[in-house]
């Protein structure tokens, strides 16, 4: 079940991307992908993590194999997922640092995805500073922290209120 909450994780970051622009699915999204990862492990956390980026890049990049053609748009699409393998490994790993702890912890969720989206908007050559979180919530309450929080801001407080979620999941059992 842990593979399928992570393909329906990254499918829902997706679907709040335009042209469907589902905002409200970006926290459950990553609600989702943090049921997935959490206590899995870090390899295991990654692969979960992986497989929720592929499910969130190949549909949102799609536009791509209509201009470079298909190799070059799942070679980008893999290339990005990696972010997402490392917030699921980082999200997997937290119990083996504190084992005994809630394994879902909604702030460092919330660190793990604004540093892998500022580390993929940066590298390789420059990076690729496109379908960030932020930019999916313009026409969502969260659209306001965009004067002083920018759309890290924003990405910081959907991912935390995502991990809320799934800490509240946990929390009931």
């Amino acid at each position: 079940h842990r593979v399928l909450l992570a393909l329906l994780g990254g499918l829902a970051v997706a679907l709040a991307f335009p042209t469907t622009g589902l905002w409200p699915l970006a926290p459950l999204g990553l609600a989702l992908i943090a049921l997935a990862t959490s206590g899995a492990g870090w390899v295991r956390g990654g692969t979960l993590g992986y497989v929720a980026g592929l499910a969130f890049f190949l549909p949102t990049l799609h536009w791509a194999a209509i201009y470079v053609g298909m190799l070059p748009w799942l070679a980008l699409s893999g290339l990005e997922a990696v972010a997402v393998a490392a917030v699921g490994a980082v999200q997997g790993g937290l119990t083996v640092v504190r084992p005994g702890v809630p394994r879902v912890r909604p702030i460092a969720l919330a660190l793990a995805w604004v540093v892998a989206e500022s580390l993929r908007s940066r590298l390789p050559y420059g990076g690729f500073p496109w379908v960030l979180l932020g930019t999916s919530q313009a026409d969502s309450p969260f659209g306001r922290l965009a004067p002083l929080a920018g759309t890290t801001g924003i990405a910081f407080a959907v991912a935390v209120c995502g991990g809320l979620l799934a800490y509240a999941v946990q929390a009931r059992g």
